[in-house]
């Protein structure tokens, strides 16, 4: 989590460029559906590892995005996602980029490939089980380990059961930017199962090789959870290494332990613990590769108030405590979700 930083943001405007790209289309083809998201805080900063941020509030935005869904017949569907936020900044000013732009299409039997840049089958399940990615990154996203979007090709569906399913993907490993022109990939894939009742078990992997003296990347993560009417509890973990010529492999895990408890229909609460090793290859043109590590623990707890299924304010509060720092980064926030 970083300090509390202020922005000079021009929303109107970008929202409305966006908005004027998609709505042609929409407009000449009934089937286009547009639709969008966003996550606004308002936040204070308790405590910081740096005592000058202490103090600091305000408002901003973390993250909004704008789709166009269109359905060109009933075996093909498109995306295009546009989306800015906090973490994409040019000159201090939210830069809106391709997130997703993919051609899915059922090929029967409750197959479908995905053709495109969109969602790697990674840790999409576990945000969609939560519920609360407004509120933060899940665990495996946090620490960094793989993207949540690639641009390649995925298959998804069942294996011989409709609660047993299955995720295949292979992409660039370039996230939502361009190809870097090597002939290196990474592969994906995730086993999930989900029988009526409320469980859902899920175990994902994902592998790559690099050019270089980066040699090769693998990981892994597993979901376990519980949904009932009214709450649910799941506990997901992650182990990732990274080798490196000459060097020491780089060994990062983590697990987080996360639930939700809803009172009525408007109120309800949700509350999460993290704990995370992170280890990094740092490379550069005047110094030998070394190897870096940090642990941390993150804790987060809010109440959710929902007037509308499409709109939540959260009072919550997000700390995260480095291991090799004596102070926590602990900030207080409302957060104010909707989709339209």
């Amino acid at each position: 989590m970083t300090p509390l930083r202020f922005r000079r943001t021009r929303l109107t405007g970008l929202a409305a460029c966006l908005l004027g790209m998609l709505a042609g289309p929409a407009l000449a083809q009934a089937p286009i559906r547009l639709s969008g998201q966003a996550f606004l805080d308002y936040a204070y900063q308790i405590t910081s590892p740096d005592a000058a941020d202490e103090g600091h509030h305000g408002f901003t935005y973390r993250r909004m995005n704008l789709t166009a869904d269109g359905q060109i017949s009933d075996d093909l569907s498109a995306r295009v996602r546009l989306e800015a936020n906090d973490g994409v900044l040019n000159a201090d000013r939210p830069v809106p980029f391709v997130k997703d732009l993919h051609l899915s299409w059922k090929i029967g039997g409750g197959h479908a490939l995905t053709l495109g840049l969109g969602p790697t089958p990674v840790f999409g399940l576990t945000e969609s089980f939560w519920g609360f990615r407004s509120l933060e990154r899940t665990v495996v996203d946090m620490a960094g380990v793989v993207s949540s979007r690639d641009l390649g090709v995925r298959a998804d569906g069942p294996l011989g059961s409709p609660d047993l399913r299955y995720s295949l993907m292979v992409g660039n490993n370039s996230g939502v930017f361009p190809e870097t022109d090597d002939e290196y990939k990474r592969a994906y894939g995730q086993i999930a199962y989900r029988p009526a009742g409320g469980l859902t078990l899920a175990v994902a992997g994902n592998w790559a090789d690099y050019e270089g003296p980066r040699d090769r990347q693998l990981g892994a993560s597993a979901l376990l959870g519980w949904a009932a009417e009214t709450w649910r509890l799941g506990i997901e973990g992650f182990f990732d290494i990274s080798a490196f010529a000459r060097v020491e492999d780089a060994v990062s895990y983590g697990g987080s332990l996360f639930g939700v408890a809803w009172f009525s229909e408007r109120w309800g609460a949700t509350a999460r613990v993290d704990r995370v090793r992170r280890e990094r290859h740092l490379a550069s043109d005047t110094a030998p590769v070394r190897l870096t590590a940090s642990d941390y623990t993150l804790g987060l707890a809010g109440l959710v108030y929902q007037p509308h299924p499409q709109v939540q304010l959260m009072p919550n509060v997000l700390v995260v405590k480095d291991d090799a720092v004596d102070r926590a980064d602990l900030q207080g926030r409302v957060t104010l979700v909707f989709d339209f």
